[in-house]
């Protein structure tokens, strides 16, 4: 993808006074956060039961 076509995404501003924006940036936040120790976990684990559970985890859905 070159970065030219970045700029053709409708990408939307967050409007931290809208209660709306800031509970969906808010998740959004919580989400980055999970998914970032759930691979840090992933990295450190020593038994194939473990990663398995990790990675089931991350492969999830979120049901949002």
């Amino acid at each position: 993808m070159k970065p030219v076509q970045l700029f053709k995404l409708p990408i939307r501003t967050i409007d931290p006074s809208a209660p709306a924006d800031r509970d969906r940036h808010d998740r959004m936040v919580a989400l980055v956060e999970q998914m970032l120790t759930l691979h840090r976990q992933l990295a450190a684990s020593n038994t194939a039961h473990e990663k398995t559970t990790l990675q089931r985890q991350i492969d999830a859905p979120t049901g949002r």
